[in-house]
């Protein structure tokens, strides 16, 4: 899973094109070299993807910039991927990588996991046995020591491939993302609960918990206690 940082709106005929602020919708602090990251985020995802055959990749984020309209997250890097990432002649029509799809309902780190879970049963009809994510270095800690230890999902089976922007988030990291969420496990209280509804300006609902009902309990937990880990049936044990 490749997790979403901004959208794209560019038309850049040229890698070099799109590794500029131009074309993309930013945060002020996202701007003057970020995008770069992004982009070694979709090749690494689609490097890994093609390294193996029985893999499914999947692009995650939602439509959570006003100012992009009705583009998803996961939209602008997917077609970022195939326009500069796909092995194949570029030179012929379009031809979609079958082994790539879209998450578009995410609205934080933590949705990005459990709904990427959920959309990789929605391709193959059973849940992923192992589970990479591709992402910031500096967000190693959220996933692997937060969000993964919510889910339940087994560390042997959980690989995170960081790859970081110039310059030194941590701080940043630990005020605004890793403290918050090592308070309130589920992201369904407070600050990030209002953080999410400011990510979903088109009011977009997904129905995961319809199309993957083995999560429905744990798409809805959101404990008064903001440190309980769910402790129901899980698919993957």
């Amino acid at each position: 899973m490749v997790a979403g940082h901004a959208i794209y709106l560019g038309d850049a005929k040229e890698l070099a094109e799109a590794e500029t602020d131009e074309g993309w919708v930013l945060e002020p602090y996202q701007k003057g070299g970020q995008v770069k990251t992004y982009l070694q985020h979709i090749k690494a995802g689609m490097d890994l993807a093609y390294s193996n055959p029985s893999s499914l990749l999947v692009f995650s984020g939602g439509e959570t910039r006003l100012g992009a309209g009705a583009m998803s997250e996961a939209q602008s890097y997917y077609w970022l991927a195939h326009k500069f990432f796909r092995r194949s002649d570029k030179t012929k029509p379009f031809e979609p990588f079958g082994r790539a799809t879209t998450e578009e309902h995410a609205k934080d780190s933590f949705e990005n996991l459990l709904f990427s879970l959920c959309r990789f049963r929605e391709m193959t009809g059973k849940y992923p046995r192992n589970f990479t994510i591709v992402g910031f270095e500096f967000k190693r800690r959220r996933f692997v020591e937060i969000h993964r230890h919510a889910l339940r999902f087994p560390m042997e089976r959980f690989q995170y491939l960081g790859l970081d922007p110039p310059g030194d988030a941590t701080a940043g990291e630990m005020a605004n993302s890793f403290g918050p969420f090592q308070e309130d496990l589920y992201g369904c209280h407070g600050s990030l609960s209002e953080k999410k509804k400011l990510r979903n300006p088109f009011r977009q609902y997904h129905g995961y918990r319809y199309s993957c009902p083995e999560l429905s309990a744990l798409m809805t937990y959101c404990p008064e206690k903001r440190t309980k880990v769910f402790s129901g049936e899980l698919p993957w044990g």
